[in-house]
């Protein structure tokens, strides 16, 4: 039987981490017995990595302002936790509880590009996806759980299900319920936002190194013009880094359709990621 470590308020908690820890990534160098002996858990993650931390709070915010915080349990890492850059693991709730239900989540999280894939299971084991939808860090989902985990063996990968769809659905909302649910749409809004400004970013990005734009001139342009939301920036940036992996074309057509392509694949994967 495995092994699980209570915690009320990470803040609190004497034996979150392993001793002379003092990166996430020095946690693939722990010998067999130290995970044996639970020297390691997700609380453990979040002291080790702040990028894991703030992007566990980015995801689980939208879903009707859920945090970190609100999970008390979590589980004893393992070595198949460890997969190349992806680390995976595992909170609960037990005695703490998130509008009535008591939620598990299991996640997923790369830390070479700081993408994490959050999935929630309500208390009829329903399904909810936050984050990045990667194949790849759902197959290190997959391969990292217990077979015998009934409630992952639940898990339903193409859920579309968000946080106005938890729990029972004739229930009165509370003040509180709305303007969780006004922050849900406000960052679905944000969102949408982004990937349609994405489409004629991706494509002028594209125009750019088409026409011979060098990529440090792209990049210092995009330090020098500040959006409004940072994600923006950071957005851009991915794009030219991505742009300037297509060769420049000779021919104006082909140009012209590589810059489209771009600009419609960079959209497509926008709205899946988000």
């Amino acid at each position: 039987m495995k092994r699980l470590l209570l915690c009320g308020v990470i803040a609190f908690c004497t034996t979150l981490h392993a001793k002379n820890l003092t990166s996430i990534n020095d946690i693939y160098k722990l010998k067999d017995k130290q995970f044996q002996e639970c020297e390691v858990n997700g609380f453990s993650l979040l002291k080790l990595d702040k990028d894991l931390t703030i992007g566990l709070i980015a995801r689980l915010h939208p879903f009707g302002v859920l945090k970190p915080g609100d999970f008390d349990m979590s589980a004893c890492l393992t070595k198949r936790n460890l997969q190349e850059n992806v680390i995976t693991t595992y909170f609960w709730q037990k005695n703490q509880n998130f509008v009535g239900q008591n939620l598990k989540s299991y996640v997923a999280y790369d830390s070479s590009n700081k993408n994490i894939l959050v999935i929630l299971l309500d208390n009829d084991l329903n399904t909810y996806i936050l984050g990045n939808r990667d194949q790849y860090l759902i197959d290190a989902l997959k391969n990292s759980r217990d077979p015998s985990d009934v409630a992952f063996s639940r898990i339903n990968w193409s859920s579309t299900r968000s946080f106005r769809d938890l729990g029972p659905n004739n229930v009165i909302p509370t003040k509180d319920d709305l303007l969780q649910m006004q922050e849900e749409k406000y960052q679905i809004e944000k969102k949408d936002l982004l990937c349609k400004a994405g489409f004629e970013m991706a494509e002028n990005i594209m125009k750019a190194r088409q026409a011979g734009v060098s990529k440090t001139m792209q990049l210092d342009s995009n330090e020098q013009n500040l959006y409004r939301y940072p994600e923006y920036s950071k957005y851009k940036m991915d794009l030219i880094n991505k742009a300037y992996d297509e060769p420049i074309h000779e021919n104006s057509i082909d140009k012209y359709a590589v810059s489209k392509g771009f600009a419609y694949k960079s959209f497509f994967e926008c709205k899946k990621r988000v």
